[in-house]
C-alpha cells in the first residue's frame, strides 16, 4: 500500500485487569500518552473473552491480544495477523462477507480482500490526527460505496459509528 509507519518510542504498558477489551484503548492512552505518534498499539499477554484485538475504525488507538493461543477457535491467529487485521480497521477497513477470504477473516496477515485494498488505497493519506473529521465528502462518498459492495451482515457502519463518536466528543 507503500504506506510507512516509524517507530515512535516503546513504552512498557501493563494492562491492569480484565474488564473488557473495548476498555483497553481508553486505559492505554491514559498511560501511554500518543504525543507526537499518528498511531498508538498496544499489545496485551492475555486474551479476554476471545478476542484477538480491538480498534476503531477511523481512529489511531488499538490493541493486540497475544495469549489467546489456548482457545479453540482462533488458536492459529498469530500476533502478526491480528496486528494487520487491527491497522486495517484503523485506515476505515471493516469486516467483509463471511465467505470472503481475507485478513478481516483472519486470514493471513497479507491476505487483504479486494474491498479492504481499495479502503486502504483510499485513505492512504488519512490523518489520524483528526480521525474521521479530516475526511471530505468526495473520500465517505467513495469510502460509502465500497461498504455497500458487501460487509458482514452483524455490524454497524464504521463510518456512522465513527462520526457519531466524533459528535459525542465535541459535546
Amino acid at each position: 500500500f507503500q504506506i510507512r509507519f516509524v517507530i515512535v518510542d516503546i513504552v512498557p504498558w501493563t494492562s491492569g485487569a480484565s474488564r473488557g477489551t473495548e476498555r483497553q484503548p481508553e486505559r492505554l492512552l491514559p498511560n501511554v500518552p500518543i504525543g507526537n505518534a499518528d498511531v498508538l498499539i498496544g499489545f496485551m499477554n492475555r486474551c479476554v473473552r476471545l478476542t484477538y484485538g480491538w480498534a476503531r475504525a477511523f481512529n489511531r488507538v488499538a490493541t493486540v491480544t497475544t495469549g489467546c493461543y489456548e482457545t479453540v477457535t482462533l488458536k492459529d491467529a498469530l500476533p502478526e495477523q491480528i496486528l494487520s487485521h487491527e491497522i486495517a480497521h484503523l485506515f476505515g477497513a471493516f469486516h467483509p462477507a463471511i465467505t470472503v477470504p481475507s485478513v478481516m477473516r483472519m486470514g493471513p496477515a497479507d491476505k487483504f480482500d479486494d474491498q479492504t485494498s481499495r479502503v486502504i488505497r483510499l485513505m492512504r493519506t488519512f490523518d489520524f490526527k483528526r480521525g474521521v473529521m479530516s475526511l471530505d465528502q468526495d473520500t465517505r462518498r467513495a469510502w460509502s460505496a465500497i461498504y455497500a459492495e458487501g460487509h458482514a451482515r452483524d455490524e454497524p457502519n464504521p463510518l456512522a459509528t465513527a462520526i457519531s463518536n466524533a459528535g459525542w466528543s465535541l459535546i
